[in-house]
C-alpha cells in the first residue's frame, strides 16, 4: 500500500490573518502622501492584487518601475506599521495550524505579498 502525501499551502491575507483593515488604512496613508483619494470600494474592488497592478491602476501607467517600487515599499512600511495592532488570526486558524503540525503534516504559505509582510504576519 502506498500512503499518500499530504501538504497545506495557505494564503497569508484573508485565509490565515483578518489584515483587509490594515491594508485598507495604509492603502488611504499612501494616497493621502500623494493627495489622491482611495475609496473603500475601490480598495474592495483590487484587494488580493499586487501592489503594482493596483498602483498602475490607481495612477495610471505612465510611472516609471522605480516609482512604481518607491509607492510600494511605502504602503508596505505603513501596513507593517499598523499591522502591529490591528492583524489578527482568522477565526480558528490557529488551532487547525496546530492540529495539523500535530498530525505531521507540512504547512507552507504561498502569498503575492512582500515576504516581510508574510513573516510579520506569521509571528503575529
Amino acid at each position: 500500500m502506498v500512503k499518500a502525501l499530504a501538504f497545506v499551502i495557505f494564503d497569508m491575507d484573508g485565509v490565515l490573518v483578518d489584515s483587509l483593515d490594515a491594508h485598507l488604512v495604509s492603502w488611504r496613508l499612501l494616497a493621502e502622501e500623494k493627495s489622491f483619494s482611495f475609496s473603500e470600494d475601490y480598495f474592495r474592488k483590487s484587494f488580493g492584487n499586487h501592489g503594482r497592478v493596483i498602483i498602475q491602476d490607481w495612477l495610471g501607467p505612465q510611472l516609471s518601475i522605480s516609482e512604481i517600487q518607491r509607492l510600494i515599499d511605502k504602503k508596505e512600511f505603513f501596513y507593517r506599521d499598523i499591522a502591529k495592532d490591528h492583524v489578527k488570526p482568522m477565526p480558528g486558524v490557529v488551532d487547525l495550524l496546530r492540529n495539523l503540525a500535530n498530525k505531521g503534516i507540512p504547512l507552507a504559505v504561498g502569498s503575492s505579498g512582500p515576504r516581510a509582510n508574510v513573516e510579520f504576519a506569521l509571528e503575529i
